[in-house]
């Protein structure tokens, strides 16, 4: 999903018995982790656990989380069921048209309106949420002092349009010809590949170069509708960023959705019967000490490694 950012190292698991400490030096490499919040009034007692041990497999948290945790399920339960989500989206505002038709001249922005997705204003309070933690560190910095009546500053940090070439990671092992890039931007991609003429410029012979173009793509706040119902599908760190400073309507690119697989939600999410139900977590709820709370969780970082082998099959 959103971009992570910052980054904390902390030792590896524990031993097993329970406490999460044992000696770094022989439990293998360290953890990078980051303060975040869970949903954890929407999440069975399975995860729960899971996700207040920071993801640690057979370690058991205090009782006094788990008690949290148990109160904050019943505080989910006795909410009134929710009303439709209809009044979530505004048209795009004029104020925003240069803005938009910029994006619609982009590369990357005239994919998203080819694919259906429009521009409008979106009411975060009424968007719901299907992820079961947001990472907090740095999100309230990602949206920075931004004016929240600047529609067109709030605009340039939810839906950016490439500024230049952004500089890679890149490192290259010269004994195994592997070329690797690790980010902690989940939008490293592999956008294309190319057989192309080399020459040193020295006289020597030209030779074919073969390869992979990469780019880190900007992140989109998008918004999909589903029967009446609004779900933020990419851009839950600014979400978070923007209702801490109060500010909840902001830019998005949106669409209207007929089946539940075009929502696009990825694996390892809240169970569909809590988000798509008539309770579901809404995004002040990442907020809300009464049904989420803080963990620490492993962070995931997006590698591309791209090798040349010399094989020699027979046959």
């Amino acid at each position: 999903m959103d971009e992570q950012v910052g980054k904390h190292v902390v030792a590896a698991p524990g031993n097993g018995n329970g406490n999460g400490h044992g000696d770094a030096s022989s439990q293998g490499p360290p953890r990078l982790e980051r303060p975040a919040r869970a949903l954890v009034g929407w999440m069975s007692p399975e995860q729960t656990i899971l996700f207040l041990c920071g993801k640690r497999i057979g370690e058991t948290p205090p009782a006094d989380r788990l008690e949290h945790a148990g109160t904050a399920r019943q505080a989910v339960a006795r909410r009134t069921p929710a009303a439709g989500d209809n009044i979530v989206l505004m048209g795009s505002p004029t104020e925003l048209a240069g803005y938009v038709n910029a994006l619609r001249t982009n590369p990357i922005g005239a994919q998203y309106f080819a694919e259906g997705w429009e521009v409008a204003l979106a009411d975060l309070t009424r968007v719901r949420g299907f992820q079961q933690s947001v990472f907090t560190e740095r999100a309230i910095e990602r949206v920075g002092d931004v004016d929240r009546d600047d529609l067109a500053a709030l605009a340039a940090l939810t839906l950016p349009t490439p500024q230049g070439t952004v500089p890679l990671p890149i490192q290259f092992d010269e004994q195994r010809n592997v070329f690797t890039i690790l980010s902690p931007d989940l939008n490293l991609r592999v956008m294309a590949h190319f057989i192309q003429q080399i020459n040193d410029g020295q006289g020597g012979p030209t030779l074919p170069g073969i390869g992979f173009a990469v780019a880190l793509l900007p992140s989109m706040m998008k918004v999909t509708e589903f029967q009446g119902s609004h779900y933020l599908v990419d851009g839950y760190h600014r979400a978070f960023g923007f209702l801490a400073r109060g500010i909840t309507q902001v830019p998005v690119f949106t669409r209207r959705v007929a089946s539940f697989e075009e929502i696009g939600i990825p694996a390892g999410m809240l169970p569909q019967g809590q988000f798509l139900g008539a309770r579901p977590p809404f995004l002040p709820d990442y907020h809300d000490a009464e049904v989420s709370t803080e963990v620490s969780l492993p962070i995931a970082q997006k590698m591309v490694v791209i090798q040349a082998l010399e094989l020699t099959p027979s046959g």
